[in-house]
């Protein structure tokens, strides 16, 4: 990682120091301050208690994570609404948050699919993040577009949040397993969505697999194979 200076960065820092006091669940690793850095492979990471937002923009033209989250935090701290991408700066803040509260993270990624991991956190975060944003002092404007069109780990996570749709879920009340069960959530959730899909468990994993490769339409139509012709109560 290499650090570097960002116009406005002490006002993301000053927020984030503040937040860690008043909400050190959400840190169990601790806090070890949030840098500004030059990498372009990745929009964020956390690293031992530490959060990296990248001052870059090759990933997705013209969203540069680290100018957009001081963007957000000055506007947070001068009560005006934010930009889609400002709001999806923080909600990536909470994607971070979210692998240290859960636990959760990425195995080796796969040539051209996302690591279910990442999209499986993608998931909840999406749903979820409205809670940093609020502790920071701010409110969604963007979240329904953040939820659909959000820029990370796309296909993966728009393919379980539709998943977890068609199984008739609530997805605010995953988000919640996911936080509360960490590591276990995934097997939780194999369970919820074998109920409510009527399939058998063991193709839920299937499914999974599928979710990681697989564009929306055909991992929709998959799912509906699955559903007729592998039902849960099945011989």
């Amino acid at each position: 990682m290499k650090i570097i200076d960002v116009l406005g960065w002490s006002e993301v820092e000053k927020a984030m120091d503040t937040l860690a006091k008043r909400k050190d669940e959400w840190f169990p690793q601790g806090f070890n301050g949030i840098h500004a850095v030059s990498n372009p492979e990745f929009f964020a990471a956390m690293r031992e208690g530490a959060v990296y937002f990248s001052n870059a923009d090759e990933l997705v033209k013209g969203f540069n994570p680290a100018k957009q989250l001081t963007s957000a935090i000055e506007k947070i701290n001068n009560g005006v609404s934010l930009s889609f991408d400002e709001e999806y700066a923080i909600e990536t803040v909470w994607h971070e948050l979210m692998h240290g509260i859960t636990g959760i993270k990425a195995t080796k990624n796969i040539i051209d699919k996302d690591p279910f991991e990442e999209g499986f956190i993608q998931m909840a975060a999406r749903f979820s993040y409205p809670n940093l944003l609020t502790e920071l002092g701010g409110s969604e404007k963007h979240q329904e577009t953040i939820i659909t069109n959000g820029y990370a780990y796309p296909n993966t996570a728009r393919n379980l949040i539709e998943m977890v749709r068609m199984a008739g879920m609530g997805i605010d009340e995953v988000s919640s397993q996911i936080i509360e069960h960490g590591l276990n959530s995934r097997d939780i959730l194999a369970g919820r969505l074998s109920q409510g899909l009527n399939i058998k468990q063991g193709r839920i994993a299937t499914l999974y697999g599928h979710a990681i490769g697989k564009p929306l339409s055909d991992f929709i139509e998959k799912v509906k194979v699955l559903a007729k012709h592998a039902p849960r109560n099945s011989p």
